[in-house]
Formats: C-alpha cells, sequence, structure tokens
C-alpha cells in the first residue's frame, strides 16, 4: 500500500478528492475509509476487546479467550436482540428469518448449520440488519467504507480530536475496479469436508452493499461495507481474525491501494474545510441528535487558535 503523507489541510483535500484529474478515467471505482490514527489496523468493531457485543447468557471473552463459537453467538444474540427491538417498537426490522426465530432449538439447528460449514457467516439474509447495527452503536463484523472521500476525512478528523496521542489521521484508498477479489465471493455454502480443515488464505474481507431505504445514516454517509468472513474454522478454536491488511497481504489482488496521511496538527483547520463544504455530523447523523453535535463542534472549531 503506497502512503502518501500531504503536509497541509488544502493539499490533503485536494489529493484525496473525487475531481482530482488523475480520477478522469473509467478504470477507477474507488471506495475510503478515515481512521484517526494512522498506525490503526482495519479491524471490525466486533473482534475488539471492548466490543459492544453481548452473549444471551454470559460476558463476551477478550479476544483471543473467546472462540469462534462465542464470536459468532455474540453477534447474532445482539443483531436478534436489536431486531426484536425494532419490531416491537414499530420501526422497520430488515430480516423475516431473525424476526422468526423461536426459541433454543432454532438457534441449535442455526448455529450448527455454521459450524459445520453448511452455511456462512454472516449470511445475506442478515446484512441489512448488520448494517443497521453498525450505524446505531452496535459493534459488527462490519468495517464502515463510502464512495466519499470527503466523508471518510470527516470521521478521520472528528475521531482524531479525541486521540490526542495521534501523530497522524489517515484516509484509505481502495480501487475496486478490475480483478479486485474484493467482490468475488458470493456467499454461497462452503464445502462441508473441507470446513474443519482451518487455513488462513480462507480469512477474508468482502465488499457488502445494503438497501439504503430506512438506513437515513448509510445514505447521508454514501456508505458501504467489507465484511470479515472465514470460510473454514473450527468452532471451539480460539478466534483469531485477521486484519484487513493481514488479509490483504496474504493475496487479496487490489490493483490500486493509497493511504494518505496527515498530521493530527492540521485536523481543526481540515474539520473547518469540511464544515465549510457541509460536511458534518447534521449532514452525516440526520436528525436534532446529529444537528446538536454539528453546532457544538462548530463552536469548538471557532475558539481554536487553528485558522484555515
Amino acid at each position: 500500500m503506497e502512503i502518501i503523507e500531504l503536509n497541509s489541510a488544502r493539499a490533503f483535500v485536494s489529493r484525496i478528492s473525487l475531481d482530482r484529474k488523475s480520477r478522469h478515467s473509467r478504470y477507477h471505482n474507488p471506495i475510503f475509509r478515515g481512521q484517526a490514527d494512522h498506525t490503526w489496523k482495519i479491524l471490525p468493531s466486533a473482534f475488539r476487546n471492548n466490543a459492544n457485543i453481548f452473549c444471551d447468557s454470559r460476558s463476551l471473552l477478550p479476544l483471543g479467550e473467546r472462540t469462534n463459537r462465542e464470536q459468532i453467538e455474540a453477534e447474532f444474540y445482539s443483531i436478534f436482540a436489536l431486531c426484536q427491538e425494532l419490531n416491537k417498537s414499530g420501526l422497520h426490522a430488515p430480516s423475516r428469518s431473525l424476526l422468526n426465530f423461536f426459541g433454543q432449538s432454532d438457534w441449535v439447528t442455526f448455529h450448527n448449520g455454521i459450524t459445520r460449514g453448511e452455511k456462512i457467516w454472516p449470511p445475506q439474509d442478515y446484512h441489512p440488519i448488520i448494517a443497521l447495527a453498525q450505524h446505531s452503536g452496535l459493534s459488527t463484523r462490519f468495517v464502515d467504507f463510502t464512495y466519499d472521500p470527503l466523508v471518510a476525512a470527516y470521521f478521520a478528523a472528528s475521531s482524531a480530536l479525541s486521540h490526542p496521542d495521534s501523530e497522524f489521521m489517515a484516509i484509505y484508498e481502495i480501487d475496486l475496479f478490475g480483478d479486485c477479489n474484493l467482490t468475488k465471493y458470493d456467499f454461497s455454502e462452503v464445502d462441508p469436508e473441507q470446513h474443519y480443515k482451518s487455513n488462513d488464505d480462507d480469512k477474508i474481507y468482502q465488499l457488502v452493499k445494503t438497501p439504503a431505504q430506512y438506513n437515513s445514516n448509510l445514505t447521508a454517509q454514501k456508505g458501504l461495507f467489507l465484511t470479515y468472513i472465514e470460510k473454514t474454522f473450527r468452532a471451539n478454536d480460539t478466534f483469531k481474525p485477521l486484519s484487513f491488511e493481514s488479509a490483504v497481504s496474504r493475496g487479496a489482488n487490489i490493483a490500486r491501494q493509497y493511504k494518505c496521511i496527515l498530521s493530527t496538527k492540521h485536523v481543526p483547520s481540515l474539520l473547518n474545510l469540511l464544515h465549510q463544504r457541509f460536511y458534518s455530523r447534521s449532514s452525516l447523523f440526520p436528525g436534532p441528535i446529529g444537528c446538536v453535535a454539528s453546532i457544538l463542534e462548530s463552536a469548538a472549531l471557532k475558539r481554536s487558535q487553528f485558522r484555515i
């Protein structure tokens, strides 16, 4: 992955912009992700020690102690609970099969299908509810990306404000054009005979797009996701996920990858630029909560000594 360091907020915005001259080609299909610290690996939030997911009957063990079975169980119970709560509240619950899960026997049958390699986790039917969970505060195995580089820049910059130890923020750019195998997996059932032959080459990241009709945040953020998949695993082995970078180094075919970094001393200037272009909490999180967050952030920027 090529690393490009920029020395000002304006230079940073110019480099990542979609209207940059070098992008004027039909042979580009980039997606973007922003992170507050350029040293962080890309890893789903559900895999962290402080993951905001839960099991039905016990606390989730720290990463490195939980099993594959426990990881999937916690992810399942969290989105199952969200689906039920949405429906009880009269809100759109985008998974009919989850709504109709009844009792332990249904869960055992479903889970056994995954652990025997007859089904893949997460199944396509669950992708919309996982996307909604991701944008509603639950931890998932989806990783947020966007078609809009300035959305990625906003999230990286705003998050960097709360991470004072970060030296550089970063924007990842990945081109999906051509033979990029982030888009090749069809989420079909795996071969049960191969399922238990655990192999790191079967730990992959794949592109996921879900309907945005009932997810206003996804619409506003022009979002899509990468999700982590293990095509082979043993249910009771310790869960050992790969970061996106590690998976790529094992053979993901991506023709163009860039990481643009910017010193965090330029973050206030960058946020001012983005606010002027209407990239803020109010535009990316439509509703009163986003508006309040936006005016508070604007007030903080006005008090700052930094200027563009």
